[in-house]
């Protein structure tokens, strides 16, 4: 309704607008024919024109335009009357109709209705003017009803159905205008409550057949529509009745009577009346219930039920009484099916139980109305399986047709449920060869009735004529009355206690009936669903009983359903022992179940070894069935949601579950990280603790999902076998679940379930006596038990250990095995668990793992360690006084104890001395140090033992670190070590730590090589950090009575573990000099020592010779605050020792690369202190020794040591290490003038090291080998430069001169020149060099040996000359020329820059080396042109010594001869070079016709070449230095080579020297004057 009554208002002006052109256009259509309305409409929008500007003028502008189109309807003209009848109900939808227009309108729409006039229209204005607004009331409210109710009744479908719409909606509008929150008044009754009260009254009267008091002129109505009118009223506005007593008593005192006297026909008639043949018709149909009012009022009753329950109590009863009546088998059957469905709805709802409860069946002399419910619906079940009708059961003995019913069930809206006919997957029940399908499935505590909805039906549905749809509803309706009860359970626990009376008496009035009905569903179905429904309400059932303490009920049920998850036949036999009250009321009919729709899952091959089985089952196959799957899933959820509740049951359900897991081959199996589970043999699933999750109630649909299945039969033995390993997951889960739940049992709980798993295993453990296989269920259950609940360790920690440690002593090994496992596992997790500070505490709880030692079993005895490792590991620092009995438990070690026992104990132990020595009394420590050591010596596993010597080094640290606090608590009453021997003042705190070296001392000398070794690295390198803190008393304990016995010992048993002891004892020589220069008899020991020393380096062994010369390096290694301290005959002696260890090892026998670099090092720190000791003799001796060290050749491990040692120039790092002697030797000669005396035998060495370098260079790019002597190159060339900078720095000194160490030098440079020709890849020209670099030094100092001369033409000839025998390794160092050229730019400037002073003798070799060089093809048979240029210097150089040398020079060459016996002079030159160009000018001619050959070219080349050389030296020369007939000679060879000027094929090389040679005879075509030549 607006709220705005002037024009102004956006929404007016909108109306207004639209009102003018609507008066305009109703003006235009009748101003024609209807002149009076036109001129009606033009006033209208005059008036409408003038009023809008003036305030509250709507309600005035509204009256103004409906007298206009009220004269429009008048004329009854169809268009206009539609133009009126449209704005008639923008008007009515303004909102500003009045009382005197509403009736206006009225009259209209009446005037309309009798003329036929647009009847739709006239329903929606009618509408509109009640719903618009609340103006319309009274008669004028009546006569519009009336109105609607006369349409409802036209004869036009379109017109009754809408103004049945109006009608239902006009009824609603009336009750929906009383205000809910107006106050009541007892005076009267407002305006709107006194209509809906006059039109409720009427409708009675009119589905009573009674004329209406309210509604004038209605003279009838259908009772069917008149009964859904009061649903309607009852159903939307239960408050008016509530609110006013006039309502109330016209509800109690009509409606109640109406309801009764129309249920009468329903109540008295009987379906057998059908079938009796001398009944009269009449009379059957005046008695025949009506099926739409059936409907109708069961609809009623339920809403009087619902929701007028406290103004109708004892009107409800009888309803209820009504409704148990009609559920008779007498009745028809569609109206069993109707009342099942008003009762599933009752039922449904927790409130209404509770209500009936305290209504009805808690009042002394009242009706039990829920008993008779429940029996009823249990009676109905029963009467129906055991009277099957044909229509609705099938013998599966007979097949299935086309219209046998099944399960797979569809709903229609219009016939209720159908059913498709495929009997492979029929839902239903199954009961003594009958088959009943069920064709509803209801969704729990969620009614879905069929046939009251269908209320437009006049005849039942098909589906309701048959029992299965009543057995689906009574299924539902015994199921929801389950979870009404747990419904009201939860509002109890929620804080409603007088709810809990209701709930015990509903149980107790209950429970019979409904077990049996249940009962027999359960062993009727043979669907999954159905099987898992009813499941789930015997577990609730089971849980209720249990929390109202009736344990008559709870025992009864929980066995049923324990009895139906084991095979028939045998889960009774098992089971019939476990309650308290001999067998269930109930019983299962065994004799009656049939598998025969049952599909079997799996197959046992036996039976869990029980006393309570006949020994006939012993043995027998088992078989389970689905329906046996799906009923172990639901005991789980019992277990697991109402564990508390369970008492005494819990020994009919943990037996349950035994035998199922026997059964499916479940077994316990044994794991140390996670606890024992089941693992099933067929899908290997196995769980922890700690992976499972109890799973709620509200959980429990979803956690269901993994173990439902397809309903029916499944067809592959694929999905069989995911069947059964979807139960054994879910089995296995399950009992860890259950497990779990124990958590939030009380007390008492908790030892009913223990008393009956230790029943269980006492069963077992007398089984296992008789050697057969026991069940292991019972203990793993124990443990598991005992895990969950360490809260409240002290409840049952005595009575679950002690059964345990039994089982512990069992002789048969699987209990053994599982006692052991179960009970050191719950300790360590209780210790672990529990925070208390207590020591009885810990004494209880350690107790059972004490007992565990005086078991001889080595599975009990590991497992007991283990519990401790973690113990250890998780609470060690909070043992405290415990500590002593966990030592002891670590240290009770024995030789039969295995390797993997010993590696158990030792992790532990590993773990005391790493992380709780701290806490750790003082008083444990040498307790511990002795159990590092037994550890040590235990021969079981070696690594444990090298891993124990290794703790001692954390003992040691933790001494080191700690000696502070470990002082002020080391009282005299603390027992250590026993004192030593020989040494009393040694203080408490170091016999702890002499304590640690004996024990280490002791392990140096085991038979292991491994422990040898790891335990004297440790001795040595605790004496080395930690023993800064011992007294001098101390340390001569350390070195008399550890460290020199233990040498003694290891060098007479093991000669290996020598060496470590060896380097050891150095270190600490070196780095504990200052402490052991403080030892009165140092001396002694270091003589002790040395004399090991040099029997190790010795010794044929050559790890031992090495290490032995190692540690002679190291103990000569001192701090530098401390050299020059130790006293003189220290180092005399170890001069001594060393010279005797290279003369007798490397001289006599040889050694290894190792060996002979570790020998050279120590020259290095011996020679500092006795430099100004050493003689010549001395210096030879080394030298010797050097030497002789490379040339040993290597073995293989010394091949793969240089290898990979290396440095980048090639040099070894034996050669390294006597170079770098050697250079020590010559650095210290420039401090000390007086040690130049012993450089020229150093000189002479290094000069021989570059022979070393050429003659052993072959394998330069080869991978050292073994027997081969490895490669000098590098070394002997960086020798030969250090020899010759040291030889140029003293070639002046007079000792120099006076000896023949010149001389030596190059008899040391021999081999290195000549050594070109057996590698010309070689040093060798590095070393050349240096030759021709010293030979200006020693000739300048002008020796006069003829010695010295003698070896220089000697070297000159080696180096130009191949003098061996055989072929040559190479010619390639032919190709190096310029070498060759430098040899005799050497000799020919010696004898140029020398004249006189050489000797003749020389002077001769060297004019042989030239005349060899000139003539090179004769004396060697090389091609000239492989030395072309050494043979043209060669020649020059000898002209040039024959013409303008000195002048004996001439007569010499005149007088010898060369090797081959030919003359040196020029004449003969000459003629041999005739000789070869005639020999080249006929062959040519002969071989025109082939190529000549490349040598004669290169021969020829050279003739020419040196005949140009010649003429030209000759020119130039002193003629009278000319032999006579030298030019007449040259001159005859010309025509020799003008004859070659014409031969064919001459080489342009050939043709360019000939050219050369004959323009040197230009000055020799005329005669020269007489003066210049000379015959």
């Amino acid at each position: 309704m607006a709220t705005d009554n002037s024009g102004s208002s956006p929404t007016n002006e909108k109306l207004i607008f639209a009102l003018q052109n609507d008066l305009k256009t109703l003006s235009l259509e009748t101003k024609k024919k209807h002149g009076f309305v036109k001129d009606a409409c033009e006033e209208a929008i005059a008036k409408i024109r003038g009023a809008q500007a003036s305030p509250n003028c709507m309600a005035y502008i509204t009256n103004q335009a409906l007298y206009p189109v009220i004269q429009g309807c008048d004329t009854k003209d169809p268009k206009i009357v539609k133009l009126c009848l449209h704005s008639i109900q923008k008007l009515i939808t303004g909102g500003y109709v009045d009382v005197k227009g509403a009736r206006s309108i009225y009259e209209t729409v009446v005037v309309l209705l009798e003329n036929g006039i647009e009847e739709i229209k006239v329903l929606q204005i009618v509408t509109l003017l009640l719903t618009t607004n609340n103006i319309v009331k009274g008669d004028i409210l009546a006569k519009c009803l009336v109105l609607c109710f006369r349409l409802h009744c036209s004869k036009d479908i379109t017109t009754a159905h809408a103004a049945g719409a109006t009608v239902r909606q006009l009824v609603s509008l009336v009750f929906e205008r009383i205000d809910k929150d107006s106050p009541v008044t007892d005076v009267e009754l407002s305006p709107e409550a006194t209509d809906a009260y006059s039109l409720f009254q009427d409708l009675i009267f009119l589905v009573n057949g009674e004329k209406p008091v309210w509604l004038v002129g209605i003279s009838e109505m259908f009772r069917s529509f008149g009964l859904e009118l009061l649903e309607t009223v009852l159903y939307r506005f239960p408050f008016v009745f509530v609110k006013y007593d006039k309502f109330g008593l016209l509800l109690k005192e009509r409606v109640c009577a109406m309801v009764i006297k129309l249920f009468s026909p329903n109540a008295k008639f009987k379906a057998t009346q059908a079938q009796q043949g001398q009944t009269a018709a009449g009379d059957l149909l005046l008695d025949k219930p009506f099926y739409p009012t059936s409907v109708r009022l069961l609809r009623i009753v339920d809403i009087l039920i619902n929701k007028y329950y406290t103004l109708l109590v004892t009107e409800c009863e009888i309803f209820l009484s009504l409704l148990v009546r009609f559920l008779d088998p007498d009745k028809p059957t569609w109206q069993r099916c109707l009342a099942l469905e008003v009762l599933h709805k009752l039922i449904t709802s927790p409130q209404h139980l509770s209500k009936f409860c305290r209504s009805y069946d808690l009042k002394p002399h009242a009706t039990n109305i829920c008993k008779d419910m429940v029996n009823a619906l249990g009676a109905y079940v029963q009467s129906v399986f055991a009277n099957p009708i044909g229509a609705m059961a099938v013998s599966l003995s007979t097949p299935t047709t086309g219209n046998a019913p099944n399960s797979n069930v569809t709903t229609n809206p219009a016939n209720g449920p159908t059913s498709c006919a495929n009997d492979a997957s029929t839902i239903g029940f199954y009961f003594r060869g009958s088959l009943v399908p069920l064709v509803q499935v209801y969704q729990p505590s969620t009614p879905k009735p069929q046939l009251m909805e269908l209320t437009d039906k006049q005849e039942p549905p098909n589906f309701a004529t048959s029992e299965s749809y009543g057995v689906a509803i009574s299924f539902a309706c015994l199921s929801d009355f389950v979870l009404s009860l747990v419904h009201i359970d939860k509002e109890i626990q929620d804080g409603q206690q007088e709810e809990a009376e209701v709930l015990k008496q509903l149980l107790s009035s209950s429970w019979p009936g409904l077990l049996a009905a249940l009962n027999l569903l359960l062993e009727a179905s043979i669907d999954d669903s159905i099987t898992e429904s009813i499941c789930e309400r015997l577990v609730d059932l089971a849980t209720l009983s249990g929390k109202c303490s009736l344990q008559q009920c709870r025992e009864a049920t929980v066995l049923s359903l324990c009895v139906a998850t084991l095979p028939p036949h045998y889960g009774y036999a098992v089971l019939k022992g476990t309650i308290g009250h001999g067998e269930s009321p109930h019983p299962i009919s065994y004799s009656e179940m049939d598998n025969g729709k049952q599909q079997v899952v799996h197959v046992g091959t036996s039976v869990v070894p029980s006393l309570a089985l006949p020994p006939s089952l012993q043995s027998t196959p088992v078989m389970l069935t689905k329906k046996n799957l799906l009923v172990t899933h639901s005991v789980l959820r019992l277990c697991l949601e109402s564990g508390a509740i369970l008492l005494t049951s819990w020994l009919t359900v943990l037996t349950t579950l035994q035998h199922l897991c026997w059964v499916c081959a479940c077994r316990a199996v044994a794991t140390i990280v996670k606890l024992p589970v089941l693992n099933s043999t067929t899908s290997g699933f196995s769980t922890g603790v700690s992976e499972l999750s109890v799973t709620s109630s509200s959980e429990k649909l979803a956690s269901r999902k993994s173990f439902k299945s397809t309903n029916g039969a499944v067809g592959s033995s694929g999905g069989v076998m995911g069947v059964v390993v979807d139960f054994v997951s879910c089995l296995s889960q399950g009992v860890m679940r259950l497990i779990e739940t124990s958590v939030a049992l009380d007390d008492v709980s908790l030892h009913h379930v223990i008393n009956a798993l230790t029943n269980l295993s006492q069963e077992a453990m007398e089984i296992a006596y008789s050697n057969r296989e026991p069940s292991l269920f019972a203990v793993a259950k124990l443990l598991e038990i005992g895990l969950v609940n360490l809260d409240r360790v002290e409840i049952y920690w005595r009575p679950l250990t002690n059964h345990l440690l039994e089982v512990c002593r069992h002789p048969h090994i699987r209990m053994r095995e599982w006692g052991s496992e179960a009970i050191t596992y719950l300790v360590r997790s209780a210790l672990l668990h529990e925070d208390t500070e207590d020591e009885k505490v810990h004494q209880l709880l350690l107790s059972p793992l004490c007992e565990l030692s005086s078991i001889p079993h080595n599975d009990v005895r590991n497992k007991q360690l283990m519990a401790l490792s973690q113990i250890l590991h998780c609470k060690g620092d909070k043992l405290k006084s415990s500590w002593p009995l966990a030592i002891n438990i670590l240290g009770d070690i024995y030789d039969n104890h295995s390797e993997g026992l010993v590696r158990t104990a030792f992790q532990c132990l590993q773990l005391v001395v790493t992380d709780y020595l701290p806490v750790l009394p003082c008083g444990c420590i040498p307790h511990a140090i002795d159990t590092v050591a037994k550890f040590a010596r235990q021969k079981q596993e070696l690594n444990v033992a090298l891993s124990a010597i290794g703790l001692t080094w954390n003992i040691a640290d933790f001494l080191y670190q700690n000696r502070a606090r470990i002082l002020e608590n080391l009282t005299p009453d603390i027992s250590v070590f026993p004192d030593f021997p020989g040494v009393s003042e040694i203080p408490q705190f170091d016999r702890l730590w002499l304590g640690i070296y004996q024990r280490l001392g002791e392990l140096c000398i085991d038979e292991r090589p491994a422990v040898r070794k790891s335990s004297g690295q440790t001795l040595f390198s605790t004496i080395s950090a930690h023993s800064a803190i011992l007294n001098r008393f101390s340390w001569d304990s350390v070195m008399w009575q550890v460290l020199f016995p233990l040498l003694e010992a290891v060098e007479t048993s093991w000669k290996n573990a020598s060496c470590l002891v060896l380097s050891g004892i150095a270190k600490i020589f070196s780095v504990k000099r200052q402490s052991l220069l403080e030892i009165k008899d140092f001396p002694k020991a270091w003589f002790f020592f040395l004399q090991f020393m040099q029997n190790g380096a010795m010794s044929n062994n050559e790890e031992v010779s090495l290490a032995a010369l190692k540690s002679f390096q190291e103990s000569l290694v001192a701090p530098q605050d401390f050299v020059g301290k130790e006293p003189e005959e220290m180092w005399t002696r170890s001069w001594l020792v060393y010279c005797d260890i290279g003369r007798k090892v490397i001289c006599d026998h040889g050694a290894h690369q190792h060996f002979l670099t570790a020998y050279v090092t120590i020259f290095q720190y011996l020679f500092p202190a006795l430099k100004l000791k050493l003689t010549l003799e001395d210096i030879s001796a080394v030298n010797k020794v050097f030497s002789k060290s490379l040339l040993v050749p290597l073995t293989a491990e010394g091949a793969s040591s240089i290898i990979f040692s290396s440095s980048e120039n090639g040099i070894t790092p034996l050669q390294d290490q006597i170079y770098n002697a050697y250079d020590i030797l010559i650095n210290e000669t420039d401090g000390s003038p007086q040690l130049k005396v012993l450089l020229p035998p150093v000189i002479v060495q290094l000069i021989d090291f570059g022979a070393h370098a050429v003659r052993h260079s072959a394998n330069v790019k080869v991978i050292p080998l073994e027997g081969v002597v490895p490669n000098c190159m590098e070394f002997g060339v960086k020798c030969l430069k250090r020899s010759l900078s040291v030889l140029e720095r003293i070639c002046t000194e007079k000792f120099i001169l006076e000896s023949d160490m010149f001389c030596h030098c190059l008899k040391s440079f021999r081999p290195i020149l000549s050594s070109r020709f057996q590698n010309a890849e070689g040093s060798w020209r590095e070393c050349a060099s240096q030759f021709f670099l010293a030979v200006p030094l020693m000739v300048e100092r002008k020796p006069k040996s003829p010695e010295f001369w003698d070896e220089l033409a000697k070297c000159a000839q080696d180096f130009l000359f191949f003098t061996g025998n055989g072929e040559w390794m190479t010619k390639k160092a032919w190709k190096d020329e310029k070498m060759d050229v430098r040899m005799v730019t050497l000799l020919k400037e010696l004898v140029f820059t020398n004249d006189g002073f050489l000797p003749a003798p020389f002077l001769i070799e060297v004019v042989k080396i030239f005349h060899r060089g000139s003539c090179i093809n004769e004396y060697d048979g090389i091609n000239v042109s492989e030395r072309e240029e050494f043979v043209r210097f060669c020649f020059s150089s000898l002209l040039e010594f024959v013409l303008k040398g000195p002048s004996n020079v001439s007569e010499i060459v005149e007088m010898q001869s060369g090797d081959d016996g030919k003359k040196i002079a020029v004449l003969a030159l000459l003629q041999r070079f005739q000789n070869i160009l005639l020999n080249y000018k006929d062959y040519v001619n002969h071989n025109s016709h082939i190529p000549i050959q490349r040598h004669r070219l290169a021969e020829m080349n050279f003739v020419l070449r040196a005949i140009a050389s010649l003429i030209e030296n000759l020119k130039a020369a002193d003629p009278t230095r000319v032999a006579g007939g030298t030019w007449e000679h040259i001159i005859g060879i010309y025509p020799d080579l003008v004859a070659i000027v014409g031969l064919p094929g001459v080489d342009t090389s050939i043709s360019v020297a000939l050219r050369d040679a004959l323009m040197a005879y230009r000055d020799l075509l005329q005669r020269p004057p007489e003066a210049k030549f000379k015959n």
